[in-house]
């Protein structure tokens, strides 16, 4: 799981993919406890923030996936929640 995970969030990486391996590892979060979980947790919110990077966009299905569900009480995945519902930054000449 490790290399597929390190592999969703090269550059160039779809963020489809990137966006699904996050929610595998969400899952495996959830079903595991104490370090283990804040490590795998950690690497999932490190995927969604692969997946925004490479065009994801849709926060209103971040907020509804189930997936996604043992996620939703950290910052981190707060602060990416955040992140995709700003306005986008207006772009300089």
């Amino acid at each position: 799981m490790q290399a597929a995970c390190k592999a969703a969030t090269l550059p160039g990486t779809d963020a489809v993919l990137s966006y699904n391996m996050a929610c595998i590892a969400s899952l495996a979060a959830g079903a595991l406890s104490g370090t283990d979980r804040e490590g795998i947790a950690a690497r999932a919110v490190e995927l969604l923030r692969a997946a925004v990077r490479a065009g994801f966009r849709e926060a209103a299905h971040l907020k509804s996936d189930e997936d996604l569900v043992p996620l939703r009480a950290r910052e981190d995945f707060r602060a990416v929640l955040k992140e995709m519902e700003a306005p986008p930054e207006p772009r300089s000449p």
